[in-house]
Parts: structure tokens; C-alpha cells; sequence
């Protein structure tokens, strides 16, 4: 429906702001090595249980996606979801000292 894909992209817009802009800026002023460390793998943890609900959705027709969209748009955020991924993972690999 209308209202749970309204919902979704709340809920991925809220997500997109706090990982990918407040705690980041947190880190940057507290040097705190804990945020780098969280922001890292929550943000790994989201992308996977993503990737993985689509695939889901492809195999059952349920829809468990954090975002609601279209499954048309899986080719696209498959991918995404994947590099994504992998760059934190680089970034893990290298620490946080990489930032400094």
C-alpha cells in the first residue's frame, strides 16, 4: 500500500541521516573509535538484511524490505547494496585511523 511504502522511505530516509550523516559528524568531533567501529557495522547489518529480504521477495512474493520498493528497482540496489558493503569492510580492514 501507499502508506507502508510512504512508511519505508521514512524509515530509509531517517536511516540514511543517521548513519550516513550524524554519527559520522559525531566521529569527527569525538574521535571516538567506538562510533567508526558502529557506524561501520550497522550499516553493513542494514544493507545485508536488505539484500537479503529482496531476495526473499524474488523467491515468496512477501515483501520484508526496510525501503518498500518496487522489486523493479532490486537491480539496482543489489549492487549497491553489495559495493556498499564491501567498501565498509575495506574500511574495517584499514581502521579508523584511515579517517585521522
Amino acid at each position: 500500500s501507499l502508506a507502508t511504502v510512504g512508511f519505508g522511505q521514512v524509515v530509509f530516509a531517517l536511516e540514511h541521516f543517521v548513519v550516513g550523516t550524524a554519527l559520522p559528524l559525531l566521529y569527527l568531533f569525538r574521535r571516538d573509535d567506538s562510533i567508526f567501529y558502529f557506524v561501520m557495522y550497522a550499516d553493513m547489518a542494514w544493507e545485508t538484511y536488505d539484500m537479503l529480504a529482496m531476495f526473499y521477495r524474488r523467491l515468496t512474493g512477501a515483501d520484508y524490505t526496510i525501503s518498500r520498493y518496487n522489486k523493479a528497482i532490486d537491480n539496482v540496489m543489489v549492487p549497491h547494496h553489495i559495493f556498499g558493503v564491501g567498501f565498509e569492510m575495506m574500511a574495517l580492514m584499514a581502521g579508523p585511523g584511515i579517517s585521522k
